[in-house]
């Protein structure tokens, strides 16, 4: 019998593998395939993550957006 995580438990997933990396470069499903998790809570995390500034979109025709963020350079 499968069961279903609390959808906290994958959204905090998705942030801490998020934060733990210097840069990124992902697409929602790519990142949902990394973790197992459903590609509708991790493209609502990364949306999420853009409208605070965390990350970057760059949106394609012919595929889905891909979420980046470059290093930070020291100051």
């Amino acid at each position: 019998m499968f069961t279903r995580r609390p959808p906290a438990v994958d959204e905090k997933r998705i942030i801490d593998f998020i934060e733990a990396q210097t840069t990124l470069s992902e697409t929602s499903l790519s990142l949902a395939n990394k973790l197992g998790i459903d590609s509708r809570v991790a493209r609502r995390i990364l949306e999420h993550m853009v409208e605070e500034g965390g990350l970057h979109r760059r949106a394609f025709d012919d595929i889905e957006p891909v979420y980046y963020r470059n290093p930070r350079k020291a100051s």
